[in-house]
């Protein structure tokens, strides 16, 4: 089974890539042509204080996707656990 560090398929996850932050479940990992798939994804818009987000599990602006996001592993900075939602329900967007 392809893993990423201690992550593998069905571990939801929260992911800072190059410009911008996911969460969702990891629903395929192909190291050889270097992608990530999520599921019950959405992206962060605004997750206000990293360390409190991550502790909480609360997001301040968050667009869920209608479909699974694909996206490069070159481009994936950082992946941690993610204890909130998935999928994140769609919050407003601050004004």
């Amino acid at each position: 089974m392809s893993k990423i560090g201690p992550y593998q398929v069905g571990d939801v996850v929260f992911v800072k890539t190059v410009g911008e932050i996911n969460v969702g479940r990891i629903g395929a990992i192909d190291l050889t042509d270097r992608w990530l798939v999520l599921e019950d994804a959405s992206w962060a818009a605004n997750v206000g204080r990293v360390g409190d987000a991550l502790k909480d599990g609360e997001l301040k602006e968050v667009e869920p996707y209608p479909a699974p996001y694909v996206m490069g592993l070159d481009y994936v900075l950082s992946m941690t656990s993610w204890s909130g939602p998935c999928p994140y329900p769609q919050t407003p967007a601050d004004d």
